[in-house]
């Protein structure tokens, strides 16, 4: 079901108003009304991973977004998939550059 930028969920009806899904410009209501940035990058997008220094044998390299993660920190995460080998992991949004699109 594919849903647009401004949908109505079963708590939202009741409530009487819509909630912003992921995707939609601006803000995004959060739990007990409060906003929340939406995600910067867009699944399937491509990007570039930077591992931290505690982030242990993760390869940096090139990776795809498969999934955007609920977040109620400062950091948004997703879930990448590395092009090279097909392993996934969930990253901060702080560790990915945005890389240019081929072609």
């Amino acid at each position: 079901m594919v849903l647009g930028p401004m949908a109505e969920t079963g708590a939202a009806r009741r409530a009487g108003r819509p909630i912003a899904l992921p995707g939609a410009a601006g803000l995004r209501t959060g739990p007990r009304g409060t906003t929340m940035p939406l995600h910067s990058f867009a699944l399937g997008q491509l990007l570039e991973f930077n591992p931290g220094k505690f982030d242990g044998t993760a390869s940096r390299g090139t990776y795809t977004v498969v999934r955007l993660l609920p977040n109620d920190g400062r950091d948004r995460e997703y879930r990448v998939k590395n092009v090279r080998d097909g392993h996934e992991r969930v990253v901060r949004e702080s560790q990915l550059r945005g890389l240019p699109p081929l072609g």
